[in-house]
């Protein structure tokens, strides 16, 4: 996803590096995520520990419990800034004060299960965006059994291969796919008809139709930097780019106060904005003392390397 293949090698010498530097974890779930995640982004970016997701600030700070080994005190104060190790004899599950029923009032009526209020619960951010567009429990309905019963032997349509191209197609900008194989054609499309179909015909072609509810409008896709320069500002404003693909989030937490708004003063190191990318919640933060001029895009847009998410102008003193 993030288009840099060839930089593996590099981020397979960086995993060790970073391990040592935050005392030794070990590389088991969820660390071994927290660990190499944060091996891509010093190798992507290109400034190590520029870009620190939110799960590993957590770790350093002791919300993940106490590290095996000694912490780097340097890339602790780089990481982390001027927060509070929690203390050794406080056990982090003490602190935890939310319960299933506020995650759940929280989510309302946008939750029609307790999977979807489970899934908000690890994933706010991603979810929400998720259960917007889904208002409705994915239910298909395929209408082949009494065809299948007249059919051959031969002719058997596979239902979990069908089901899984549609949850491909639903997922995805795709508007329809179609897979060959020994005969036999499935084609997944979209509609917008609230029922999807499939249908085995005498020439031992299979057909779905994949439908749901009226399409939420696609999101915007995000300017590059050299595309946004054509558009006049003033020559003091500096493009604050993504240093990763994933997705761009305002806030904190679905339904909070945007991390900034045009025209607040930041210094360096204050957060601007969040950008998903592997499951982990990364901030991006400011280089400078700075003004924010400009804000480019909406919550929960996708984006990709070197996109633009604000204009700042620094402030010189």
């Amino acid at each position: 996803i993030q288009k840099a293949s060839d930089r593996l090698e590099d981020v397979l010498k960086e995993i060790p590096r970073v391990r040592a530097e935050v005392g030794f974890p070990p590389l088991v779930t969820p660390m071994s995520q927290i660990v190499g995640t944060q091996s891509v982004f010093n190798v992507l970016t290109g400034k190590r520990w520029s870009v620190v997701s939110k799960e590993m600030k957590d770790y350093l700070l002791g919300y993940y419990g106490k590290a095996p080994g000694p912490v780097d005190q340097d890339i602790f104060k780089k990481a982390v800034g001027k927060d509070e190790k929690l203390p050794d004899d406080v056990a982090p599950s003490s602190l935890i004060s939310t319960t299933y029923e506020d995650v759940k009032a929280e989510i309302g009526d946008l939750a029609k299960s307790e999977e979807d209020v489970l899934m908000y619960a690890l994933f706010p951010q991603s979810a929400r965006t998720y259960l917007s567009k889904h208002p409705t429990p994915e239910k298909t309905e395929f209408l082949i059994e009494n065809e299948s019963k007249a059919s051959k032997e031969d002719d058997y349509v596979d239902i979990n291969q069908i089901r899984e191209l549609i949850r491909a197609v639903e997922e995805s900008n795709i508007g329809e796919i179609t897979i060959k194989d020994a005969g036999s054609e499935i084609t997944v499309r979209k509609s917008d008809v609230a029922v999807a179909a499939a249908s085995v015909n005498q020439s031992n072609a299979a057909q779905a139709n994949a439908t749901s509810a009226p399409k939420a409008e696609e999101p915007k896709e995000a300017p590059k930097a050299e595309e946004s320069a054509n558009v006049s500002r003033p020559s003091t404003w500096v493009a604050v780019t993504s240093p990763i693909v994933g997705t761009y989030y305002q806030a904190p937490a679905p339904g909070a106060e945007p991390f900034v708004k045009v025209g607040d003063k930041l210094t360096a190191g204050d957060t601007l904005c969040i950008v998903e990318a592997m499951k982990l919640m990364n901030e991006i933060t400011a280089e400078q003392m700075c003004i924010v001029r400009e804000v480019v895009l909406e919550d929960a847009t996708p984006v990709e390397y070197a996109d633009v998410l604000f204009y700042v102008e620094p402030i010189t003193e």
